[in-house]
C-alpha cells in the first residue's frame, strides 16, 4: 500500500490500525469500502453523547457562562495545547476546553466550573486494588481515597479468557468513585461471576477536583464463582 503523507490523520491512515487497512480508493483518500449505514450506538455511546451536548449547550448559554467567562476560556485555549493519541501537539477551541474539563464533573452529578480551573496537575496519584469475595463479589478500593471533588471513573469490561493479556477495547461505566461512595466499589456482583476460568478487568481513571483525568489504568482480576 503506498504511503500516505501530509494530512493530521497520516499515521492512522498509512497502515493497519487493529483489522482495518486504510487505503487510497474511490470512496474516499481513506476509506477502505463503500460508505454504509451507522451502527446503532450502545446506551454508554448514547450518555457519553448527550452529556457532551450538555457541555455545549452550557457553553452557549449566556445565563452559565458570560461573555467575560467566554473570554476566560478563549485565553486559556490560545496559550494551551494538548496531546493527541500520536503524541502530536494540537489546539482545540474554547468550548472544547468546557467539554473535557466539565464532561465528567458532569456525568457524577456535580456542578461544572464555568471559568477554567487553575488545578490542573495531577497531585493525586491513588494505587488502585481488585478483590473478590463471596459476599460483595468482585470490588475494588483505592488508596489515598477521594477527598472533596476528587473522583475515581470506574468502568468494566465483562470476562474474557485468562489467556487474553490486554484489557478490551470497549468497556462501560460502572459509576463514579467519590468522598461519599461507600468503598471498596462493587464492579462484579457475585451472580454476575460465572463458572469456569475468565479473567474480569476493571478500568480506572482517577480525575481531580478540577476536571482534569489522569492517566487510565487497566486492572484484572481472575475469578471464579465461591461460597462465603
Amino acid at each position: 500500500m503506498a504511503k500516505v503523507s501530509g494530512p493530521a490523520y497520516s499515521m492512522e491512515a498509512s497502515g493497519k490500525l487493529g483489522d482495518v487497512v486504510y487505503a487510497r480508493n474511490r470512496y474516499g483518500q481513506y476509506a477502505r469500502a463503500a460508505p454504509g449505514p451507522a451502527g446503532t450506538p450502545s446506551g454508554e455511546q448514547e450518555a457519553w453523547r448527550e452529556a457532551m451536548a450538555e457541555c455545549v449547550r452550557q457553553f452557549q448559554d449566556s445565563s452559565i457562562v458570560t461573555m467575560d467567562m467566554v473570554r476566560d476560556w478563549q485565553e486559556w485555549a490560545r496559550v494551551r495545547t494538548v496531546t493527541d493519541r500520536w503524541g502530536k501537539e494540537i489546539r482545540l477551541s474554547a468550548q472544547q476546553w468546557y467539554v473535557r474539563q466539565n464532561i465528567h464533573r458532569l456525568r457524577a452529578g456535580y456542578g461544572p466550573h464555568t471559568r477554567p480551573t487553575w488545578w490542573t496537575e495531577m497531585a493525586w496519584y491513588p494505587e488502585f486494588t481488585v478483590a473478590q469475595d463471596g459476599v460483595a463479589g468482585i470490588t475494588i478500593d483505592c488508596d489515598p481515597r477521594p477527598i472533596k471533588e476528587d473522583l475515581v471513573y470506574i468502568g468494566r469490561y465483562g470476562p474474557a479468557s485468562t489467556r487474553r493479556e490486554f484489557c478490551p477495547r470497549r468497556w462501560s461505566l460502572v459509576c463514579y468513585g467519590k468522598a461519599t461512595s461507600v468503598w471498596p466499589i462493587t464492579v462484579f456482583s457475585p451472580a454476575e461471576i460465572i463458572s469456569g476460568e475468565h479473567r474480569y478487568w476493571v478500568v480506572v481513571r482517577p480525575i481531580n477536583r478540577g476536571g482534569w483525568p489522569g492517566v487510565q489504568r487497566q486492572l484484572y482480576i481472575d475469578a471464579e464463582p465461591m461460597s462465603v
